[in-house]
């Protein structure tokens, strides 16, 4: 015994503080010499770095960004070219404007040269005259169709004009009305020629037949006739007539598809050149990540030594935490998990019992938070009743159970009529005033203790009825229904009643229809009953039965 006593005092000592101090101070002094010389290696490298990230990327980002909205003005602008209407040139003109909108503000972000911003103005210019011309090319469109339906007009009048003479006089004016169709038909013929070529030529047969009609009209038609005669002038052969709309009209089209292909030519140009200062940029920060990689891979070199020296470092002091602290506390936490009061004396009242008494109270605490959590974890925090989770986890156990022992089974989903209408009217504080009210009140409601209520999501309830058959979820709804009904809750903005109603909507299951049925869908077929309930005015009750 004296020996080792002896041989005790005769080892040097080693304390942990001087062992992890000196340890962790040459640790620090290494990691300190290596922060030097990273910060500095660092400092030189963020220099470039900035320069790409606030100057090069967010140019070449703001260049792409508007070379793609570009690409996509391209499409709209044909869009806004071939508009057949005025509807569908407001569309095109909103889809233009709204990325004109885009690239103006990209290009102020961007900060770019005049000349870029001169591109822009060139391009809201041509679609500026570009939308000039289409709304030109629709007005004269619908000009020609006025004109059109009245030549048909004037074809009509013409049809009863001679068989009203024919019928008066008992003679046939057959042969002037034919030839008046045939002009009638050479004139409507103009709407599809689509050269200025076919409408001269055609132009020219047209004077030349209306010359010749005039020439064997009956006489005895006279001031109709003559009247008729003007009214075909004025409609093709007149200054407004369909012959010179029929020119404006391919001469305006000729110059909307050339106005269009130019502009479209243009902002294609504009996102090309945009594309390729894009690329010199991008060319240009590529041949400064070379130089800076190069520059990293010697730090990356001169850092591996370092680490090789921390590592083994890292190495020395795991192993004496391991030898002189983990393997000890190992030892202890065997020894705590080993701990009973019958074998730790809690009388003694030192700071061992203090120890025991502690890892009580904390266990008694926390086996109670346990118990809180669990239970907040399936009630609604607003009504105190049970929530969706705790309703979904009940309801797969109830179904299988129906299944198993072959039971009816039902549920009711119940939800406050124009519920959002009461929050816009009375405050969301007093909606969930309302709502607290409603849940305490079908809970109050329910019958049986295996019956279940709970929030279904905000002002929509769900109700389980386990071994209930479809007339006894009938009454219980048309109960539940009534009870709310009863609170008279004022409801201003309702259009059912002056106060609170509910509508609901369920499904029954049979006890020999349950396999064959899933939860998913008798859920479905409940909301589909409320929905239907719903529809048909609400405060009231439909309970499908499956």
């Amino acid at each position: 015994m004296i020996s080792a006593k002896k041989h005790n005092k005769s080892q040097k000592r080693f304390s942990l503080n001087k062992v992890f101090t000196s340890a962790f101070s040459v640790l620090f002094l290494i990691f300190l010499s290596l922060t030097i010389s990273v910060y500095y290696q660092l400092n030189t490298f963020r220099a470039a770095l900035e320069s790409s990230l606030l100057d090069s990327i967010p140019t070449i980002i703001s260049f792409d960004s508007i070379a793609n909205r570009s690409e996509r003005l391209v499409f709209y602008t044909e869009k806004l070219s071939t508009a057949d209407s005025h509807p569908a040139l407001r569309i095109a003109n909103k889809k233009i404007q709204s990325e004109l909108n885009q690239i103006e503000e990209q290009l102020r972000a961007a900060k770019l040269d005049e000349v870029v911003l001169k591109e822009y103005e060139a391009i809201k210019f041509e679609l500026d005259e570009l939308d000039d011309l289409v709304t030109l090319r629709l007005e004269t469109n619908q000009k020609a169709s006025d004109v059109e339906r009245k030549l048909y007009a004037l074809f009509d009048e013409a049809k009863a004009l001679s068989a009203t003479i024919s019928k008066a006089t008992g003679t046939s004016s057959s042969s002037w009305f034919e030839e008046f169709s045939q002009l009638t038909i050479m004139s409507a013929n103009l709407m599809s020629a689509d050269k200025l070529n076919q409408i001269r030529k055609s132009s020219q047969k047209i004077r030349n037949k209306y010359a010749y009609i005039q020439t064997i009209q009956p006489a005895y038609l006279g001031e109709r006739l003559s009247t008729l005669n003007a009214d075909f002038q004025d409609i093709v052969l007149g200054e407004q007539g369909l012959i010179n709309l029929r020119v404006k009209q391919l001469r305006i089209k000729g110059r909307t598809t050339g106005r269009g292909n130019f502009t479209e030519k243009l902002v294609s140009d504009f996102a090309r050149a945009l594309n390729f200062k894009s690329a010199v940029i991008n060319k240009k920060i590529l041949a400064n990540a070379q130089n800076e990689k190069e520059t990293i891979d010697l730090q990356i070199r001169l850092l591996g030594f370092f680490v090789f020296i921390c590592i083994v470092l890292f190495g020395f002091i795991a192993w004496q935490l391991r030898q002189r602290v983990i393997v000890r506390l190992i030892g202890l936490n065997n020894y705590v998990s080993q701990f009973d009061r019958k074998f730790l004396n809690t009388k003694l009242k030192d700071e061992i019992s203090d120890i025991a008494l502690t890892f009580d109270s904390y266990v008694d605490t926390i086996e109670q938070q346990k118990k809180e959590l669990s239970q907040l974890a399936m009630q609604d925090g607003l009504t105190k009743i049970a929530n969706r989770r705790a309703f979904d986890k009940l309801f797969l156990n109830t179904f299988d159970l129906a299944k198993r022992n072959k039971q009816a089974l039902s549920i009711l989903l119940i939800d406050v009529d124009f519920f959002k209408m009461y929050n816009d009217e009375y405050g969301h504080i007093k909606g969930d005033e309302a709502l607290i009210a409603v849940a305490t009140t079908l809970k109050q409601s329910l019958k049986r203790e295996v019956d279940l209520i709970a929030r279904y999501g905000g002002e929509e309830f769900v109700c389980l009825l386990p071994n209930c058959d479809h007339e006894g979820a009938c009454k219980v709804a048309e109960d539940l229904r009534l009870a709310i009904e009863t609170l008279k809750e004022p409801h201003k903005s309702s259009s059912v009643a002056e106060h609170i109603t509910i509508s609901i909507g369920g499904a029954t299951i049979r006890n020999t229809e349950v396999s064959s049925i899933s939860p998913q869908f008798m859920l479905k077929e409940a909301d589909i009953a409320l929905y239907r309930v719903k529809s048909k005015g609400r405060n009231a009750v439909q309970v499908s039965r499956l």
